[in-house]
């Protein structure tokens, strides 16, 4: 019981209950309203995941691409990015206008963001980018120049992905004025209902204002941490990446995977992207430093085995000079 209060807050005096829920459904709002519209005018109408030989042969013939656990990204500081920003504005405002109770969460909010972006759930991305051909994804994740760019119609293998569950699919934004903005708006709703006169003053000991102490440390980060996901650092803007998100209660462990890399096991769950139709698949590139006509005949044999017509996927190949050294 003391587990779904300090979550959920249901056994909290009713005022402090109801600013909890009330910034919950502020925070959801605004984020599906600003960050996760419908129909963004920013989606790709291609978009392209970047990938080595084996990883071509794997989403062909298997039908599916993997959503990776968002703790396991090659750029491991992207969640704590967004997230640091949350924390820096939460104490920047609570220093200049809160109260004890307030200053103190503010100066507690910010320690050991690991664990409290973990225990905020579990979130797993697959990543695609606008852009069919940019030497640094190449380099990065495209076998340095040796592999390939899988070419997908956006539209139709979102139409499918909608209907997984807890999805969420959304161009990222490089724009650290829009995070700060974006962040600052949880906060101040955040500030406004949780440190409000009517939720502390309906707290009637110790125990209770205790309670509710760990309530708030369950409630704002899973808002922060959702605005968080659609921001990467300026520095990866090349990338113009087109995310795919699923999320999961952080004990849910149904459909999870496991793989191996770099001497870790690394959480995936597997999407369907067959099931679209093979047309969603639109194009292969291939690197700028492959071979083009021995790297095209293995692409053509990978879509026969996956039962695939090569003639009903373009193959082309990198207009970028570049030779690994």
């Amino acid at each position: 019981m003391e587990g779904s209060m300090e979550k959920n807050g249901a056994n909290l005096p009713e005022a402090a209950r109801i600013a909890l829920e009330k910034f919950t459904e502020e925070a959801r709002a605004f984020i599906k309203e600003k960050l996760e519209p419908e129909n963004s005018h920013n989606d790709p109408q291609i978009m392209f995941h970047y990938t080595n030989d084996i990883g071509l042969r794997g989403i062909l013939q298997s039908g599916n691409l993997w959503l990776t656990d968002m703790f396991s990204l090659n750029d491991p500081s992207e969640l704590h990015h967004g997230y640091s920003a949350a924390a820096r504005i939460l104490a920047e405002k609570s220093k200049a206008k809160g109260e004890d109770f307030e200053k103190a969460f503010a100066s507690q909010f910010g320690n050991d963001l690991k664990r409290k972006l973990q225990d905020s759930g579990q979130f797993f991305c697959c990543s695609f980018s606008a852009v069919g051909d940019d030497l640094g994804q190449w380099r990065a994740y495209g076998d340095d120049g040796n592999g390939f760019a899988i070419g997908f119609d956006c539209a139709g293998l979102q139409g499918k992905f909608i209907n997984e569950p807890s999805p969420a699919a959304f161009p990222m934004i490089y724009d650290e004025t829009a995070l700060i903005n974006a962040q600052e708006k949880i906060v101040e709703r955040f500030r406004h209902h949780a440190f409000s006169n009517n939720a502390l003053s309906s707290l009637p000991s110790p125990e209770a204002l205790g309670a509710y102490w760990k309530c708030l440390h369950k409630r704002l980060p899973l808002p922060v941490l959702r605005v968080a996901l659609h921001f990467k650092h300026p520095a990866y803007l090349n990338e113009r990446e087109y995310r795919f998100l699923r999320s999961k209660n952080s004990r849910d462990l149904g459909g999870i995977k496991f793989r191996a890399r770099n001497y870790q096991r690394i959480k995936y769950l597997e999407f369907d992207w067959k099931s679209a139709g093979t047309d969603v698949l639109k194009q292969i590139v291939i690197g700028p430093a492959a071979d083009f006509e021995k790297s095209k005949r293995f692409a053509e044999d990978c879509l026969r085995e996956a039962g695939i017509d090569p003639a009903n996927v373009t193959i082309t190949q990198s207009q970028i000079p570049y030779k690994p050294t």
